[in-house]
């Protein structure tokens, strides 16, 4: 009798062990189930979160790029950086123009100005040479801001020649005097800024100028300059009205 009991109660233990380790078996694939779903549902949720930040970063790309959308008045976007280390021009320098930069004169709130000394016997010099891209694309703005410091007590006369893409050309083909924008300017002794109307901008056989592949303001006379002018460039932008 004792040993029929004892082998009934072992057989309740081994029963009860079998439950135990069968209830612990489920409950770990369980919980490997609910970690998969998590990690997939986390792995959902980050890729949804990086579409959304890719959609907005495009919008703002595309707002960016077509200007209008995001533009007010008073912003500007330099064509020149003087801070930067850039200089007008290109930093061209030749026997008759030479700039450097300078921390005389500079506009405030910038640590350099342009210094451009336009030597006796020249015949003329450029402002903006050959720009393209961003700084070239100017169609969401409204004017073309010059801020320079004539040295000396004498203006300087100078036509100046605002040119695109296509008056531009690839390899100066297309410079012909029907194909530009032509105006005259005189620049004052002193600190003084050159407002340049973009809206108004037509070559002189009527063409609009593309204010989207802008590349040049250049100045240039038949005669040659008499005396030598030193001229601080202190910005050079495009502002939006």
């Amino acid at each position: 009798m004792v040993k029929e009991g004892g082998e009934k109660g072992n057989r309740r233990i081994s029963i009860k062990q079998d439950n135990l380790i069968k209830e612990d078996h489920i409950m770990k694939k369980g919980i490997v189930i609910l970690a998969g779903v998590l990690f997939v549902m986390s792995g959902f949720l980050c890729a949804a979160e990086k579409a959304d930040k890719a959609e907005k970063a495009v919008k703002a790309d595309t707002e960016d790029n077509e200007g209008g959308k995001t533009l007010k008045k008073g912003d500007r976007m330099d064509v020149i950086k003087f801070d930067k280390g850039e200089l007008i021009a290109g930093g061209i320098t030749n026997q008759f123009f030479e700039t450097s930069l300078s921390k005389e004169k500079a506009e405030k709130g910038k640590m350099y100005s342009c210094k451009a000394t336009l030597k006796a016997g020249g015949k003329g010099f450029a402002i903006i040479n050959e720009i393209k891209g961003k700084r070239g694309d100017w169609k969401d703005y409204d004017t073309l801001v010059v801020k320079y410091f004539l040295a000396g007590d004498k203006p300087m006369a100078a036509p100046a020649i605002i040119a695109d893409q296509e008056s531009y050309g690839e390899k100066y083909e297309n410079w012909k005097y029907s194909n530009y924008c032509s105006k005259n300017y005189t620049f004052l002794p002193g600190e003084n800024t050159w407002n340049i109307d973009l809206t108004d901008l037509t070559a002189t056989s009527g063409r609009a100028l593309d204010l989207s592949k802008m590349r040049t303001l250049s100045f240039y006379s038949g005669t040659p300059r008499e005396e030598e002018y030193v001229i601080y460039f202190q910005a050079v932008y495009v502002e939006k009205d």
